[in-house]
């Protein structure tokens, strides 16, 4: 909020937002209904989470966040700091992670940074790695045509791609053409083909 922007310290207030894929939208009519959520979720941001919790009385497990398990989390620009401040980023491996899933977006200079946050007793870094090509081929087809539908947004990288619908299907056998399509089925073709 603008009013804490230059203040320092921890001002994160968590809002749960669920978004409405029905229909298979286009990329472009989604945005529009995540944006409509947004602005709703927001003109309520200052009901604190803890309330939001109590109030619901959601099922509670114990190590799972009773609300929601993906996090993504944009964190905004830093303004400009006063002449002789300056800023340095501090990567910190806190090795946990509080929801199952959480992406965040650091919004610098030079661009967004990402990085995803995990619980290791759900995902391995190789599934990480396969979820960020796939993220990375999502946003790219996005950007080339956002008014794909979902349905026809592509996830798989070109090697995925290649593994799946070409290597994983080819499945040719040599035979002989000399011989009768029953006789391939008895044990002696059998036994004549690994010969």
């Amino acid at each position: 909020q603008p009013e804490v922007q230059r203040l320092m310290g921890v001002f994160i207030n968590t809002l749960v937002m669920r978004t409405n894929l029905s229909g298979n939208p286009t990329f472009r009519e989604l945005l529009g209904r995540v944006r409509e959520v947004t602005i709703e979720a927001t003109a309520h941001q200052d009901i604190p989470f803890e309330y939001l919790v109590k109030e619901l009385q959601p099922n509670r497990e114990m190590g799972q966040n009773p609300l929601f398990q993906v996090l993504l989390m944009l964190e905004p620009a830093v303004s400009a700091l006063p002449s002789g401040w300056t800023l340095t980023h501090m990567e910190v491996d806190t090795e946990t992670s509080k929801f199952d899933l959480s992406l965040i977006l650091e919004d610098r200079p030079e661009g967004l940074l990402a990085h995803f946050e995990y619980s290791t007793d759900l995902f391995d870094a190789a599934t990480i790695e396969r979820m960020v090509g796939h993220w990375q081929t999502l946003l790219e087809g996005i950007a080339a045509n956002p008014e794909q539908r979902l349905s026809e947004l592509l996830l798989l990288t070109e090697a995925e791609r290649q593994q799946v619908l070409v290597e994983w299907n080819a499945t040719q056998t040599p035979y002989p053409n000399d011989l009768c399509v029953c006789l391939l089925y008895t044990s002696d073709a059998a036994d004549d083909l690994t010969r």
